[in-house]
């Protein structure tokens, strides 16, 4: 995907294959190389662009959802070995989960990010902007 610089064509027939509910989860492991965990984002965001249901396959088989919101978020602090266009995906992916915290697997991931000590260090200004 990275190398087509995420042809929106060639994501959708992936997206109609069912890439990510037949291979890309299914496959995923601690392990798994940065390719794989950005195809995961990117057919994530393929499937929020769509209106589908794009949690279905996670909350199926959430054993190793932390582990991939953790590499995730590795993902976003490394600027140095990321292109533009898959920080963008990345950002895109994480609004997406911040918008489905109705989900619960999604929830407890979010929810760690967003502890109430974490609002309590910042100042008073910042919090009320």
């Amino acid at each position: 995907m990275i190398a087509t610089h995420f042809n929106p064509r060639k994501i959708v027939m992936l997206e109609f294959s069912q890439y990510l509910e037949c291979y890309l989860w299914p496959n995923y492991t601690e392990e798994a190389s940065v390719a794989h965990v950005m195809s995961i984002v990117i057919m994530l965001n393929e499937k929020f662009r769509e209106r589908i249901d794009a949690w279905q396959c996670f909350v199926k088989k959430p054993e190793h959802f932390s582990s991939f919101i953790y590499r995730v978020l590795k993902l976003s602090l490394d600027e140095t070995s990321r292109s533009s266009a898959e920080q963008c995906a990345i950002i895109t992916f994480l609004v997406n989960s911040f918008n489905s915290v109705e989900i619960d697997i999604v929830r407890e991931q979010m929810n760690k990010l967003t502890h109430m000590s974490i609002w309590t260090n910042l100042l008073p200004s910042q919090r009320d902007d």
